[in-house]
C-alpha cells in the first residue's frame, strides 16, 4: 500500500528551540517500530521500549523531559502544570483541569493517586520506575502531596515514566485490555502487526491536526529501508549505518541522528557461575574490545565509558574505566582460579537480530576476542521476541546483550533498576557494597553532593565489579521520507506529534556548577 502524504512533524524538544510545525493536507502518518509491541495494554507489564513508544502517544504524564545534554533538568508540561516541596519528604503538585480520559470520564486527583498506587506494587516490571513504594495523598480535585519514608532525589525525575491510568479501570482491573489515556491519540485497531490510532478531538492542548497514526512494526532493517524509499513509510527507526548512503543519495529521504540516553549492556548474570565471581566478570570485561565494537557498529554507536550515559544527570568518565587488555583478563582469571583456562566453562551468550543494529556482528566479535584467550563461547542469535523473552529469563543463558533506555535524567533508572539487589532485573546482581552506595546517591538530595557520590564512588565502584559492562552508547538513526519535515526524536528515542504549550520550568538543583 502506498500512502501520499505530505507532512512536517516537530518532535516536543524542538517546541523548546521555538520552532513551528505545519501539516499538509493529507492525514495519516506511518511510523514503523523495530520492536514488537508487548500485547499488554497494562503500562506497569513492561519496560519495553517500543510499547513504552506507542504509549507515549495514548497516555499522558505529569510531565516529560528532552533529556538534552545541555541541560537535562528542563521539563515540559502535561498533566501537572505546578510543583513544590512542602519539605524533603513531601513533593506537591497541581493538576491541569479539564482533562479526559478517551473514555469520557474526568481525569483528577484520584487518578493520579490510584496510578502511583497501582504502580507502588513491587511486583510490578514498571515499579522498577520508582525510587520505592509511594503514598499519595489527595489534597483536592487537582492538587495531590507525594510523601516519602525518606528523602528521595530520583523522586521527580522518576515520576516523569508514570503514565497516568484512570482509577475507575485499576478498579475494574480493566487496565491490560484496552489503553483508555488522556493523550492526544485513542487507540482504535489492532490489524497484524499495525496498530491504529485515531486523533483525540476532546484533547486538552487541542486535537492533532493528523487524522490517524499507524505504528507498525517491522522487524527488518533492510525491509523497513525499502518501504521508506518506496514510499509506504513515513518514518523508519533504527536505521543501519550502512544503509545511511543509500537514503542520503534518495531525493525522497532524509536522515536524522541523535545520541542517545540509551546504552548497550553486555549482561552478566551475577547469580550463576561463573559470573557470581566479580574477578571473572572483571576479567571478561578485559577480554572484550569495545573499541572494536564502536569500529563494527559505525554511526551507530558510540563510546561508553561509565555506566550511564552522558545525558543522565551524574555522569562522568570512570577513573577506572575498563580497556581491552587480553593479558589483563588472563591474569584475573588466574586470579579468581582459573589458571588452566581450558577447564573455564563455556559461556551461554545470547544476542538478538533485527532490532539494535550489528547486534550479530559484534555479538561474533566478542565471541571470538574470548576465544583468543581459551574461553569457549555457545552464542545464540534470537529474533527479537524470543531474544526478549529469554532477556528476561534468568536461566536462559549465562551471558546476554540488551540496551537501557530512560526517558527521564534520572540516573536511578538504570543503575538502581539494574543493580541494586532490590530489584533482582537482568542482572540479577546481589551486592552489599553497590547497593550501599546506589542507597547514599539516592538519598542525597543536595545535587551537588549527589552528583560527587556518583561520580566518584558509584560509578567507579559499578566498573570495578562490573555486574554488567556498558559495550558503547546508541546512536540513534531514522530516515523519514520528503513528505515529512524536521523530524525528530528525543535522546530517549520518544517523539511527540502533538506539542506542549509552555515549558514547566527548570529544577536548579540539577545545576552542578
Amino acid at each position: 500500500m502506498k500512502i501520499s502524504l505530505k507532512i512536517i512533524l516537530l518532535s516536543m524538544v524542538f517546541i523548546l528551540l521555538a520552532t513551528g510545525v505545519v501539516f499538509a493536507e493529507k492525514d495519516i502518518f506511518v511510523f514503523t517500530s523495530a520492536e514488537p509491541l508487548t500485547g499488554n495494554w497494562d503500562p506497569s507489564s513492561h519496560t519495553v521500549l517500543a510499547q513504552i513508544g506507542i504509549e507515549n502517544h495514548i497516555f499522558d504524564k505529569l510531565y516529560s523531559f528532552p533529556c538534552g545534554a545541555d541541560n537535562p533538568g528542563k521539563a515540559i508540561p502535561a498533566l501537572a502544570i505546578d510543583y513544590k516541596y512542602i519539605d524533603e519528604l513531601t513533593l506537591e503538585f497541581k493538576l491541569r483541569q479539564g482533562v479526559k480520559f478517551h473514555d469520557g470520564s474526568d481525569f483528577d486527583a484520584e487518578d493520579v493517586k490510584a496510578t502511583l498506587d497501582y504502580y507502588s506494587d513491587p511486583n510490578k516490571p514498571g515499579f522498577g520506575w520508582l525510587p520505592g513504594a509511594l503514598k499519595t495523598k489527595v489534597v483536592d480535585s487537582y492538587t495531590v502531596d507525594i510523601v516519602t519514608e525518606k528523602p528521595l532525589a530520583s523522586l521527580f525525575y522518576s515520576l516523569g515514566l508514570v503514565p497516568m491510568l484512570s482509577k475507575e479501570d485499576i478498579d475494574r482491573d480493566l487496565i491490560s485490555n484496552y489503553p483508555n489515556g488522556t493523550g492526544p491519540w485513542v487507540y482504535d485497531r489492532q490489524t497484524g502487526e499495525t496498530t491504529i490510532m485515531k486523533a483525540n478531538p476532546n484533547y486538552w492542548a487541542g486535537p492533532p491536526k493528523l487524522k490517524e497514526f499507524r505504528w507498525i512494526y517491522v522487524p527488518n532493517a533492510s525491509t523497513r529501508l525499502f518501504g521508506l524509499l518506496g514510499g509506504d513509510y513515513d518514518v523508519v527507526e533504527r536505521v543501519e549505518a550502512e544503509h545511511v548512503p543509500t537514503i542520503e543519495k534518495d531525493p525522497s529521504a532524509k536522515i536524522g541522528v541523535a545520541l542517545s540516553v540509551e546504552s548497550k549492556w553486555l549482561i552478566f548474570r551475577c547469580q550463576r557461575p561463573p559470573f557470581d565471581n566479580a574477578l571473572v566478570r572483571k576479567a571478561i570485561s578485559y577480554a572484550i574490545d569495545r573499541e572494536g565494537i564502536v569500529s563494527i557498529l559505525g554511526a551507530s554507536g558510540a563510546p561508553a565509558d561509565a555506566h550511564i550515559p552522558s545525558a543522565k544527570f551524574g555522569y562522568a568518565p570512570t577513573p577506572n574505566n575498563i580497556k581491552y587488555n587480553p593479558k589483563k583478563a588472563i591474569e584475573l582469571l588466574k586470579e579468581a582460579g582459573y589458571a588452566d583456562i581450558s577447564k573455564f566453562p563455556t559461556i551461554d551468550y545470547i544476542t538478538s537480530t533485527g532490532f539494535y543494529p550489528k547486534t550479530k556482528e559484534y555479538a561474533e566479535y566478542i565471541a571470538a576476542t574470548l576465544g583468543e584467550i581459551g574461553i569457549k563461547v555457545n552464542l545464540k542469535v534470537l529474533e527479537t521476541s524470543p531474544w526478549l523473552e529469554a532477556a528476561c529469563n534468568p536461566e536462559a543463558a549465562n551471558m546476554v546483550d540488551t540496551g537501557w533506555c530512560s526517558g527521564t535524567p534520572e540516573p536511578d533508572q538504570v543503575i538502581r533498576i539494574l543493580f541494586h539487589k532490590s530489584t533482582k532485573r537482568l542482572t540479577f546482581v546481589d551486592d552489599d557494597e553497590i547497593s550501599a552506595s546506589l542507597d547514599k546517591e539516592q538519598g542525597e538530595i543536595d545535587m551537588q553532593k549527589r552528583y560527587a557520590i556518583l561520580a566518584n564512588e558509584t560509578l567507579p565502584l559499578l566498573m570495578e565489579k562490573v555486574p554488567a559492562l556498558p559495550l558503547f552508547n546508541s546512536v540513534m538513526i531514522w530516515g523519514y521520507n520528503d513528505r515529512v519535515k524536521n523530524f525528530r526524536k528525543w535522546p530517549s528515542n520518544n517523539f511527540y506529534l502533538k506539542d506542549f504549550e509552555e515549558p514547566f520550568g527548570e529544577m536548579d538543583v540539577y545545576k552542578t556548577e
